[in-house]
């Protein structure tokens, strides 16, 4: 992973097969933050093994492949080359599923929905080339930019989009990601929850961009009304729930929902805003999903709310970690994530979307309730666990997350201007 960051710094400008991979400035800085984060998990996923005593070296290729396909996706010009890397990390993501699941679930091993998915994409694809002629992104816009759409088309990029919204988790395709988080040990949960998401989002951003840009104005309703959906959904099923990675993962759902609204604009500083806030939440989520490696009592990883309860007594330093990345996500001022949140509400604000600006802020209450409950337990509750001696090496990636978080807060403006100045280029 991490000469293949070194290769996609030197070679930012230069693919293999330009006729299926094209690269730029974006999807290089998309690539860097995919490696540096998946390093990073990596690094943290060894203390899971190590405090098992389980070799991680089938988790490592899995998820190196994983990560590989993943980068191919998102300098993908082609449909064939999108399909093959489509194809590869769901069958590669089934492995790393099956392979290390809590318990034998064969709901979980069999669940038929990614073929479907898989499906509609490849036919949809071979459909395109026979209305089109072509699999390339930019000669099936030069086509749509004189014929236009029509119902059949529609359908089929549809079809294409799905798989992307898919590894988004976005309601109503949600059900078989929060099986997954709830069903697969931390390693495997973590990174499904952190990088594949990243990647579908600058996926959809560029199939947009490069390929749609002609009659993008049809598909922009449909995606705010799944990205509304999805906010709402994810806030009230976190509400609901006291299992800890399914709070998580139902908050996933509402703000990749925020997410999607705002990138629905396709403009410059809307796909900014969208990847400002998305980068802060993995910061976030990061240090969420590292915290759940210390809560860990008599070899056993927790799993509910209320086993955390008091946990600020022997755990002073993880428990206002976990404060620190909750009340960010919440948007707490001066915590990062306002930063995130403000960016998105002024993109809304510009455009005069009160209502809008109005809907993304209601199901926020429902989140506040959610995190609190998290906050409650552990710091006024009586604790009915013993917890485990927690790994210097969590510890150590805690405070590397927190720095981040800090210089990112203090250093937003050099940050946001990198990325700003990449993005613009673009349009």
């Amino acid at each position: 992973l991490i000469i293949a960051l070194f290769l996609s710094l030197i070679f930012y400008n230069k693919s293999f097969a330009s006729e299926y991979f094209a690269e730029n400035s974006y999807t290089t800085m998309i690539k860097v933050t995919i490696y540096l984060l998946s390093i990073a998990w990596y690094y943290v996923s060894f203390k899971w093994f190590a405090g098992k005593n389980l070799s991680g070296e089938l988790y490592c290729a899995e998820g190196l492949i994983l990560t590989e396909t993943l980068c191919l996706l998102i300098s993908a010009v082609n449909l064939v080359s999108f399909v093959i890397g489509i194809f590869v990390f769901t069958i590669t993501e089934k492995f790393f599923i099956k392979n290390h699941l809590i318990s034998d679930d064969l709901k979980t091993q069999k669940h038929a929905f990614p073929w479907i998915v898989l499906c509609l994409v490849a036919g949809s694809a071979f459909w395109l080339h026979q209305i089109t002629g072509s699999f390339s992104y930019a000669e099936i816009k030069n086509y749509l930019e004189t014929n236009g759409m029509n119902m059949n088309t529609g359908l089929v990029f549809s079809a294409v989009i799905i798989s992307l919204l898919y590894m988004l988790a976005l309601f109503p395709l949600s059900f078989d990601g929060l099986n997954i988080g709830e069903k697969t040990i931390l390693p495997v949960s973590g990174y499904l929850a952190l990088v594949p998401p990243l990647v579908a989002f600058s996926g959809l951003f560029m199939i947009f961009h490069l390929m749609l840009a002609p009659v993008y104005n049809t598909f922009c309703p449909v995606l705010i009304t799944i990205s509304l959906l999805s906010m709402f959904y994810g806030a009230i099923g976190a509400k609901k729930e006291s299992n800890l990675r399914l709070i998580f993962s139902y908050s996933a759902i509402y703000h990749f929902g925020v997410v999607l609204l705002i990138m629905s604009y396709m403009e410059a500083y809307a796909v900014l805003s969208a990847y400002v806030y998305f980068v802060i939440y993995i910061l976030a989520a990061f240090g969420i999903y590292t915290s759940m490696y210390a809560f860990k009592s008599r070899g056993e990883y927790v799993i509910e709310v209320e086993d955390i309860a008091g946990a600020y007594q022997p755990l002073p330093y993880i428990s206002a970690a976990v404060m620190i990345f909750v009340l960010s996500m919440l948007s707490t001022p001066p915590l990062l994530g306002f930063l995130g949140r403000f960016y998105i509400i002024n993109q809304l604000f510009e455009k005069k979307d009160y209502v809008l600006a109005v809907l993304v802020l209601l199901p926020l209450g429902l989140m506040v309730s959610a995190y609190l409950k998290i906050i409650k337990s552990m710091y006024f509750e009586p604790r009915i666990k013993n917890f485990d001696r927690v790994d210097k090496g969590i510890y150590i990636a805690l405070f590397i997350n927190i720095m981040l978080v800090m210089i990112t807060l203090f250093n937003t403006y050099e940050i946001v201007k990198i990325a700003k100045d990449i993005i613009y280029k673009m349009f």
